[in-house]
C-alpha cells in the first residue's frame, strides 16, 4: 500500500481542537490514475473522509478529513494511502460535523519538509445547528456601510473559447461557483461557467467553461438554478428553446470539470419546467415552474 505522509504544523493551531474537519489538497504525480484512496492517522487508524475533487490526470485530490484532534503543542500526523488492502473509512458527515463555514487557514506540510510546504488546509468552524440559515443570521448582524464600495467586475463572456453569456442563478460547491446556463441572447444553451474562489477574481485562469449541452445524448440546455448535495451539483431544468423539459443535468466536482465523464443527465419525462431546488440531507426537491406556458404543480 502506497502512502504520502502529511503533518499539521502545530504553530497554526491556537488551542487543542477535537473533531475538527480539515479540507486537504494534495497534488503528486504518484496519484495519477488513482481512483480509490483513504486517509489514516499517525496511529494507522482510518479517518472519516469524503473526496470532493479527484483529478486523475493531474494526480490531484481535494478531500475533507475528520481529525479526532489537533494539538497546539505538537505536530499532528496523517497519511494519504492507496493501493491494495485499502482501509474502510467511516463516513465524513455524521452528527459531529453537521455544518461548517470558513474560519481561517492552517498550514500542512509533507512529512520531513520545513514550514512553508506546498500543501494548504483550510480551518472550518462547526455550528451547533444543522441549518444553513445559521450563517445568514451572522451575516445579517454586520453593520451596513454608508456607501457601497469594494465592487469588482470581470467579463467572463468568452471563457474557454465559448460564448458564455446568459445565466439563471449560481450554486457553490466547495471552492467553486457554477453559473447555471440559460439564454445567451441568441439561443438556449448548456455552457456552464465556473469560478475558482481560490484564485484572483480578475484572472482568466480562475475561470473555466464547459459545454454540457449534449450530455448523455440528451438536449441539455436551458436551466434555472442549481443545488449541491455535498457530492454532486444538479442543474434545474427549465426551457430548451423549443419546450419546457425535465432533463436534469448533474456534475461530479470531484472529477475534472471539462471531463465528459464528470457529467450525466437524466430525463424525468415530464413536459414541465422547474425553478429552483432544495436538498434536505437525502432528497432533492425541484420547485414547480411552468407547463406549456401555464403554472405547474408537478
Amino acid at each position: 500500500m502506497a502512502q504520502i505522509k502529511l503533518r499539521v504544523d502545530h504553530t497554526f493551531i491556537p488551542e487543542d481542537l477535537e473533531h475538527f474537519p480539515l479540507l486537504v489538497e494534495v497534488e503528486d504525480a504518484a496519484l495519477r490514475g488513482v481512483e480509490e484512496l483513504a486517509f489514516v492517522g499517525g496511529d494507522g487508524q482510518p479517518l472519516p473522509s469524503q473526496v470532493e475533487e479527484l483529478d486523475l490526470q493531474a494526480g490531484r485530490v481535494r478531500a475533507w478529513v475528520g481529525m479526532p484532534s489537533l494539538s497546539s503543542s505538537a505536530d499532528t500526523l496523517l497519511n494519504l494511502v492507496w493501493g491494495e488492502e485499502l482501509p474502510v473509512c467511516p463516513p465524513m458527515w455524521d452528527e459531529r460535523w453537521e455544518l461548517v463555514a470558513v474560519a481561517g487557514a492552517i498550514q500542512v506540510q509533507r512529512e520531513g519538509q520545513a514550514a512553508g510546504g506546498e500543501l494548504t488546509v483550510e480551518a472550518w468552524a462547526e455550528s451547533t445547528e444543522a441549518r444553513a440559515e445559521v450563517w445568514q443570521v451572522l451575516a445579517a448582524q454586520w453593520p451596513l456601510r454608508a456607501k457601497m464600495g469594494g465592487f469588482a467586475t470581470w467579463d467572463a463572456g468568452e471563457t474557454g473559447g465559448l460564448r458564455t453569456k446568459g445565466f439563471f442563478g449560481a450554486v457553490r460547491a466547495g471552492r467553486y461557483i457554477y453559473f447555471v446556463p440559460q439564454y445567451d441572447g441568441e439561443e438556449r444553451h448548456g455552457k456552464v461557467l465556473r469560478y475558482d474562489t481560490h484564485g484572483e477574481f480578475a484572472d482568466a485562469q480562475s475561470w473555466a467553461a464547459y459545454d454540457a449541452g449534449h450530455t448523455s445524448g440528451l438536449n441539455t440546455k436551458g436551466y434555472y438554478g442549481g443545488v449541491y448535495d455535498g457530492c454532486y451539483v444538479y442543474f434545474v431544468p427549465r426551457l430548451d428553446g423549443v419546450s419546457h423539459h425535465s432533463r436534469v443535468l448533474r456534475h461530479d466536482p470531484r472529477l475534472s470539470f471539462t471531463d465528459p465523464a464528470s457529467w450525466q443527465a437524466f430525463d424525468a419525462g415530464l413536459p414541465v419546467a422547474y425553478q429552483g431546488a432544495a436538498f434536505d440531507g437525502r432528497y432533492i426537491y425541484f420547485v414547480p415552474g411552468y407547463e406549456a406556458g401555464q403554472p405547474s404543480a408537478k
